[in-house]
C-alpha cells in the first residue's frame, strides 16, 4: 500500500468562532508539532471540546490511536502559541499567522498513535514540497518558558525529536510508494497531565465564569462568590463535587473530559422525588447518595445525623426551609 493511502483524515471543523477566527493562514510556511498534555481525552473528546469551550486555544489537526481529526482547515489560522512568548525560532513568522499545528493525544496504545502522527506531518510536507528537519518546530522550541511538548509524550515513549523528524521524512520521501517506520516498543509510562487546555485553582477571566456559569447550571452551586471569574476555593470544591457526581477523575481541573461529561450531566441531570429525612432505621439509596455529593459529605448512600445535619446548613445558606428534610423544594434547589 502506498504511503499517502494509509490513513484517512476525518474533517469535523468546529464553528466556534472563539477558538477558529476564520482568518487565512499567511502561507502556511511551515508546521508547529505538539501534544495534548491531557492522559484521558482523545481526539474526539478534544474536539468537542474545541467546539463548546471558548478557550482561545486550537490546533488544526488532532491525532490518537484510532483517528486523525481536523477541526480547522488548514488554510486557516488555528490559536496554538501565545503569541507573545514565541520565539520563532525557524525564522518563518508567528507560528499563529504562519504555521500549521497537529497535535498528538494520549489515549490509546502509543505506537498506533505515534504511526499516524508521523504519518500526519508526512501528508503536509509531502504536499507542501517541506523538508521536515527545516520546516517543523516543536511547541517546546517556541515557548520554552511554559511548554515542553510534544517531546513531552515521545521522549517517555522512547522517541527522541530527531527519530520523529527521520521517521517524517522517511514517509515524506515515499509517499506515492511503500515505506514503513519501526514502531516504538510499547511501554508503561506514567506522565502527569500538563496544564494545555486545562483551567485551574488561581486562572482568572471570561473562560472561567463561563465554566462556573455551567456549573451551576448543572446544579453545582457558588453560594459566596457566585460565577465572578476567578477560580477560587469555592469554585474547586464545587468543580470536585460535580466530578464525583459524574464519575470521573477528581483534581479539581477543568479539561477536556470534565468539559465534555458536565455537557452530558446538564443533559441528563437526575430526577429525584423521594422524600429524605432522618429516620430510625436510617433510610438508604443512590438519591441519599447523590444528595451526599451535593452536600459536599461522604456519599455512602445512608441519611444519617450527619447528613441531616449538612442538609440543614444546606438550607439556611440558600435560605430555604430548615427542616432538615430533602423535599421538592430542597430537591429543585440542588438538581433544578
Amino acid at each position: 500500500m502506498a504511503v499517502k493511502n494509509k490513513y484517512q483524515i476525518e474533517k469535523r471543523y468546529i464553528s466556534n468562532l472563539a477558538n477558529r477566527n476564520q482568518e487565512k493562514v499567511i502561507g502556511p510556511r511551515y508546521g508547529a508539532a505538539h501534544e495534548t498534555a491531557n492522559n484521558s481525552a482523545d481526539a474526539d473528546t478534544h474536539v468537542r471540546y474545541f467546539q463548546n469551550h471558548s478557550v482561545r486555544a486550537s490546533y488544526h489537526q488532532l491525532v490518537d490511536s484510532k483517528s486523525i481529526i481536523e477541526i480547522i482547515p488548514l488554510n486557516e489560522k488555528a490559536l496554538h502559541i501565545q503569541r507573545q512568548n514565541d520565539r520563532q525560532t525557524l525564522n518563518l513568522g508567528k507560528a499563529n499567522d504562519h504555521a500549521i499545528a497537529i497535535s498528538l493525544c494520549r489515549t490509546g496504545e502509543f505506537a498506533e498513535a505515534y504511526d499516524r502522527y508521523v504519518w500526519a506531518w508526512a501528508k503536509v510536507c509531502a504536499e507542501n514540497g517541506w523538508d521536515p528537519f527545516a520546516k517543523i518546530t516543536a511547541h517546546r522550541f517556541e515557548d520554552p518558558g511554559r511548554r515542553s511538548d510534544p517531546q513531552s509524550w515521545l521522549e517517555p515513549n522512547g522517541v527522541t525529536w530527531n527519530q520523529f523528524l527521520t521517521d517524517v521524512k522517511k514517509y515524506a520521501d515515499a509517499w506515492e510508494g511503500e515505506a514503513e517506520i519501526k514502531k516504538p516498543s510499547q511501554v508503561k509510562v506514567v506522565v502527569e497531565t500538563g496544564s494545555e487546555n486545562i483551567i485551574r485553582h488561581g486562572d482568572k477571566g471570561e473562560h472561567v465564569k463561563r465554566m462556573q456559569k455551567e456549573l451551576t447550571a448543572a446544579g453545582f452551586d457558588l453560594p459566596r462568590w457566585g460565577a465572578d471569574g476567578h477560580f477560587g476555593d469555592e469554585t474547586e470544591v464545587a468543580l470536585r463535587a460535580f466530578q464525583r457526581a459524574a464519575g470521573i477523575t477528581v483534581d479539581g481541573l477543568f479539561g477536556p473530559q470534565s468539559a465534555n461529561a458536565l455537557e452530558t450531566f446538564k443533559q441528563n441531570k437526575p430526577q429525584y422525588t423521594r422524600l429524605l429525612r432522618l429516620q430510625s432505621p436510617f433510610m438508604r439509596g443512590e438519591d441519599v447518595k447523590a444528595a451526599q455529593i451535593k452536600l459536599g459529605v461522604k456519599s455512602d448512600g445512608i441519611y444519617g445525623p450527619i447528613t441531616e445535619r449538612a442538609v440543614r446548613e444546606y438550607q439556611r445558606r440558600h435560605r430555604l426551609t430548615v427542616d432538615g428534610i430533602v423535599g421538592p423544594q430542597t430537591w429543585g434547589h440542588m438538581f433544578g
